[in-house]
């Protein structure tokens, strides 16, 4: 189709062929980073691979890995490096819980979202917070798969929501 591999990655992204997707980001990560629009892609890159490895895979150990080669790349521009910061940070607090969406009940599922979109400080400031609100989403998405005229159905959506309307972009 004569598609970039940062294109071909997000059209795997887009037809939930995701460890495509994820291939393909982590390529395109791994090439140095030159001026500012390329920045932008780039950290619009990231977010997306981050979008897989926690909401859809919900897997600590490749988030880990995935930050672990993007703070490896030389010649990031400051603001780059204090985003893969803020994303280590919320990666440690997300090791230290246990919550699995696959053993929880929807209800605590629901409860563990609420506290996670509460967590959120500075929707508006530089720091994105892709990593509890991709948490919340997959927690959401869960509890409403399993119980989809639950109880928490409302509240579920409400919040599910607030989590896919943020972060806003600072550009």
């Amino acid at each position: 189709m004569g598609l970039s591999p940062l294109e071909e990655a997000n059209l795997a992204g887009a037809t939930r062929q995701f460890d495509a997707a994820l291939d393909g980001y982590r390529r395109y990560l791994s090439a140095e980073v030159k001026g500012e629009n390329e920045s932008y892609t780039w950290r619009t890159a990231a977010r997306a691979a981050l979008r897989i490895t926690v909401r859809v895979k919900h897997d600590r150990e490749a988030t880990a890995a995935l930050l672990s080669g993007l703070e490896a790349q030389r010649g990031l521009p400051p603001y780059l490096k204090d985003y893969l910061v803020a994303w280590r940070r919320d990666l440690e607090v997300w090791k230290a819980d246990r919550t699995d969406p696959t053993t929880a009940a929807p209800a605590a599922l629901v409860a563990k979202a609420r506290e996670l979109i509460g967590s959120v400080d500075g929707w508006f400031g530089d720091e994105l917070p892709d990593i509890p609100l991709s948490r919340a989403m997959r927690y959401l998405h869960e509890a409403l798969n399993r119980e989809p005229q639950g109880k928490q159905r409302p509240e579920a959506l409400l919040l599910l929501g607030l989590a896919s309307s943020g972060p806003f972009d600072p550009f």
